[in-house]
């Protein structure tokens, strides 16, 4: 028997889905974002640790 697919959307079985349900669900999945928190929190550390150097440089250049 083969088990059926479940929408990660909704949760409910792909095979209930009528074509318009389906193609809703779909952009609703593609709509999601991407990373996960721990993914989120590591870009913005990097973004922040990345500034952090910068505004440092700029501060040592308008010193000389």
């Amino acid at each position: 028997m083969k088990e059926q697919e479940i929408c990660s959307y909704c949760k409910r079985p792909i095979d209930d889905h009528t074509g318009s349900e389906l193609f809703s669900c779909k952009l609703e999945i593609e709509k999601k974002p991407t990373m996960t928190d721990d993914e989120a929190v590591d870009s913005f550390n990097k973004i922040k640790s990345g500034e952090y150097a910068r505004m440092k440089q700029d501060n040592k250049n308008s010193k000389d």
